[in-house]
Order: C-alpha cells, then sequence, then structure tokens
C-alpha cells in the first residue's frame, strides 16, 4: 500500500478545524503520514488538534505537530516539505472536508495512470453557514486539460483548491529540485503545481470527493488579498518568475511563459504613469536568491532579456 502525505496549515482554526479533523478520522486509507502545520495561532487550534491526534494514531496513521510563529502558507507547507515520506501528495486546507473515500479513490486512480503528475477531483461547493448544502461544484479543471499550463499562467482556473489534487511524489521532486516554495504570502498553490504540471501530464478525475467551505473571512477572501490589489498583483508576480525560473525546463519555455504571464500581471498604464510603469516593470530574476542571472526590461511595447547583463533577447509587443 503507497503511503500518502497530506500537509496542512491551519491558523486560528477553531472554529472549523473539528470537521476537517472529523472527516479525517473517516478515512478508509490506512497509510498516511499527516502533517499538520499550526502557523502561529492564538487561539485553541493547538488544543483541538491534539485531541485528535490519538484517533488518527489509532487509524494507523504517522501524525507529526509542527508549530511555528505566523509566517504564512507558503511557509508552513515548506516546514512539511522538509520532511514528508510519502509516495504521493495531498494538501487539503484544514476547512475542508474530504469524503471517506478521498484518499483511497484518489491513490487509486494515480496507480491506474503511472504517468500522471497531477490528478484533479470535483469538489463541492457549501457555504460555511451550512456545509450540507451543495451550492455548486466545481469540475471546471476538465475543460482545461488541453491547454492547462496557460491557464494556469493567467489565472482562468479555480485550481486553488488544493484538496482538489493529489501530486504524485518523485515527479515533484525531479520537477522541483529545491523542494521548497518562494516563501510568499500568496501564490502557494501556483508554486506547488506549476513545475509538475509543466513537465508531466495532468488527468481529470469524474467524480467529487470533498467540500470546499467557502467561508467570509477566509484568507483567499480578505480584501487585501484579493487578485484586484495591485500590490498583490506585483508580489504574485514575483512569486510567478521565480517558479518559473526554478524549473528545469529549457531557458527557451521558461522565457515563453515569463511573456505569456505579462498581459495578465503587468497592466498597461496611462501614459503620465509611463514612468511608474517602467520602474515596476524591470525585474530581476536570481540564481539561488543569489546570482543576478536575468533581467527583464519592457518599455515602449519592448521586452528585453539581459542574460547575466548581456543583451539576450528583445520582443516588440502587440499594439
Amino acid at each position: 500500500m503507497k503511503k500518502v502525505t497530506l500537509i496542512s496549515p491551519c491558523y486560528n482554526g477553531k472554529s472549523y478545524v473539528t470537521r476537517f479533523l472529523d472527516s479525517l478520522v473517516d478515512q478508509t486509507y490506512k497509510n498516511v503520514e499527516f502533517i499538520f502545520v499550526n502557523d502561529g495561532s492564538t487561539d485553541n487550534t493547538e488544543e483541538i488538534f491534539l485531541e485528535y491526534k490519538q484517533k488518527l494514531q489509532d487509524k494507523g496513521w504517522s501524525v507529526i505537530y509542527i508549530y511555528q510563529e505566523n509566517s504564512g502558507q507558503a511557509s508552513a507547507i515548506n516546514k512539511g516539505l522538509e520532511i514528508f515520506t510519502g509516495d504521493y501528495l495531498i494538501f487539503p486546507d484544514s476547512d475542508d472536508i474530504l469524503y471517506p473515500n478521498h484518499i483511497e479513490n484518489k491513490v487509486k486512480f494515480m496507480e491506474n495512470h503511472p504517468n500522471c503528475g497531477v490528478a484533479f477531483n470535483i469538489v463541492d461547493i457549501v457555504q460555511e453557514s451550512n456545509t450540507e448544502k451543495i451550492c455548486r461544484q466545481s469540475d471546471n479543471f476538465k475543460l482545461a486539460l488541453p491547454n492547462f499550463v496557460d491557464n494556469l499562467l493567467q489565472f482562468n482556473l479555480a485550481v486553488w483548491t488544493p484538496v482538489s489534487w493529489i501530486i504524485r511524489s518523485d515527479f515533484f521532486f525531479k520537477s522541483n529540485p529545491f523542494k521548497q516554495i518562494y516563501p510568499g504570502r500568496a501564490g502557494q498553490n501556483f508554486q506547488l503545481l506549476y513545475p509538475v504540471v509543466k513537465m508531466y501530464p495532468v488527468e481529470f478525475m469524474h467524480e467529487s470527493l470533498a467540500k470546499y467551505v467557502v467561508r467570509e473571512l477566509s484568507h483567499s477572501h480578505l480584501p487585501e488579498n484579493s487578485i484586484r490589489n495591485t500590490k498583490r498583483v506585483y508580489a504574485l508576480y514575483d512569486i510567478v518568475l521565480n517558479t518559473i525560473f526554478n524549473t528545469p525546463i529549457p531557458i527557451e519555455k521558461k522565457l515563453i511563459d515569463v511573456f505569456k504571464t505579462q498581459t495578465y500581471f503587468l497592466p498597461k498604464f496611462s501614459n503620465k504613469n509611463q514612468t511608474q510603469q517602467n520602474k515596476k516593470k524591470n525585474k530581476k530574476i536570481y540564481l539561488l536568491k543569489k546570482i543576478p542571472l536575468f533581467k527583464i526590461k519592457i518599455k515602449n511595447n519592448r521586452t528585453k532579456i539581459y542574460f547575466l547583463g548581456i543583451p539576450f533577447l528583445t520582443i516588440k509587443e502587440k499594439e
């Protein structure tokens, strides 16, 4: 029986983590490594989790509890990536609800698709006020499979629900040689998905295996985390660039994907803001976060790529 690792960050989860943990207790799959990272919670999240720890261990699960000062989801996920040992990776959020056959059916699917890097399942969307009522299902992944990477790069897909994925661990290691993601405050789902889906096939499971709970006060619903927030857009762009350039693919493919993200992440400014625009569009890419590797400079509808300070490529954008 293949081992599955679940990595779940949690911050102040007292109002919802119990139903998540209950859904784990009900899982039919036995060979599981569960890594729960308490991201500096100030409520009784730790107390609740420790009450469930023995229940999960009684199932035969390996349960690892980690506490860190509040540093964000990416940092919490990295704590799990440093130590996990499973053949497959699942990243359920601590407010998700997994159906009892969630892990078992995902493993069966991956075993039947040995070339698959990531598989997605349908999720049922529910409101926190009534988790028994299914509002709709999210199954749009299947519509994007032929151009999955392009849709991912432009954030056209609702693939930001980690409970809908399962990732093959050895493919994850091959596509993410640093075994870490950029420790920013956003974009962790893109960082986990992009390297794998860029290098390996994506598959879709035609069944619902979890409930995604919409919470008004969740991290993704806060105003400062809106995709329309300018500061967040540029923060995400930095994360996207680092993820692309750290993926072990030919440089030509990296540059193509950088260009594809520009229209979305770097909207055009009016002429009076041209100076500000150019300032924000000058980006540097560092190798191992120390060595200046690439510089991207955008001015007057031209994109110039510098490699180790030497002009490498110039692209003229369409008017």
